[in-house]
């Protein structure tokens, strides 16, 4: 997880650097969260997640994004908005990271485990052994006709631990 997103983060640090500046209150430096660092211009809300920092995040995104807020066992890191849309909501924690991810970038990595349904909304889970021999829990959906992605990496990531933090996502619009 960490990988792709810090790809991306590379490929469109020129772009960011282009953007220049933060929004009105907002952060005035990158924050750093679980190793990956997000530029201050994309960061919506740092430390908690609010409906109304959410819903703005939706807003800047041009889509809907899918949030937790509330994280058992995690801390909130950011909910960032990137160019070209893609909303990430980054949790850290002393034994691993979580991101949900709207829509979720580049390819899933892992075995695929299982099919789960919440509500109108279905996904599949997927397993696999990160550099290091941390685990990867994935889970990837579709909702309302959108992707979305969370993952869980570090100790406590397994299918059933994905699943759980899945059920309670919301959604900003």
């Amino acid at each position: 997880m960490p990988t792709r997103v810090a790809a991306f983060l590379a490929a469109l640090l020129p772009v960011v650097v282009a953007c220049g500046g933060s929004r009105s209150g907002g952060p005035t430096q990158a924050v750093e969260v679980a190793g990956i660092r997000y530029p201050a211009n994309a960061i919506m809300c740092a430390k908690t997640v609010t409906t109304a920092c959410a819903s703005a995040a939706a807003g800047r995104a041009g889509h809907p994004i899918a949030y937790k807020g509330h994280l058992p066992g995690y801390s909130v890191g950011v909910l960032a908005v990137l160019p070209g849309g893609h909303a990430i909501e980054a949790f850290s924690s002393s034994h691993g990271a979580a991101q949900i991810q709207s829509p979720p970038i580049g390819e899933v990595v892992g075995t695929q485990v299982r099919r789960v349904v919440n509500g109108s909304a279905r996904g599949v889970v997927y397993l696999d052994a990160a550099g290091g021999g941390a685990k990867l829990a994935t889970v990837r959906w579709q909702a309302a006709g959108q992707s979305f992605e969370l993952d869980l990496t570090g100790r406590g990531a397994s299918a059933d631990a994905a699943i759980n933090a899945w059920r309670g996502i919301s959604y900003a619009r």
